[in-house]
């Protein structure tokens, strides 16, 4: 029975471990996506190249971050004065240092905006 039992229970940590980490990596994506659709709107309104940064503190993940940047530059991926990209990268700042950093757990999310007319008369 001792022969099998530790093999079990090492399956049962592993079994754990994995599922930490992938509610982690799901809470990255719901924050990306957050982040990515918080900015969409006032980018449509007033069209201007801005970075964002921050974290989740007050949601009680004082390690996660985030780094959102719209943009129309050719180089972000826009046109400039007719296509916005909007792009987020949510991270676990395991180190503290507030940066990004090889091996730190992340998630990236990125859209695109056109600039229309209506979408600045339907954000007044």
């Amino acid at each position: 029975m001792a022969a099998t039992l530790v093999p079990a229970m090492e399956l049962v940590r592993t079994g754990l471990e994995k599922s930490a980490e992938d509610d982690a990596r799901q809470l990255l994506a719901l924050y990306a996506v957050t982040q990515v659709e918080q900015r969409l709107a006032p980018a449509a309104d007033v069209w201007t190249n801005t970075s964002y940064s921050g974290d989740y503190a007050a949601d009680g993940h004082a390690n996660l971050r985030y780094s959102t940047t719209c943009s129309d530059a050719v180089v972000d991926g826009g046109i400039v004065g007719a296509l916005m990209s909007v792009s987020s990268t949510v991270y676990d700042d395991a180190n503290g240092d507030d940066a990004l950093t090889a091996g730190e757990m992340r998630c990236s999310y990125r859209t695109k905006i056109g600039k229309y007319a209506t979408y600045q008369n339907i954000a007044l």
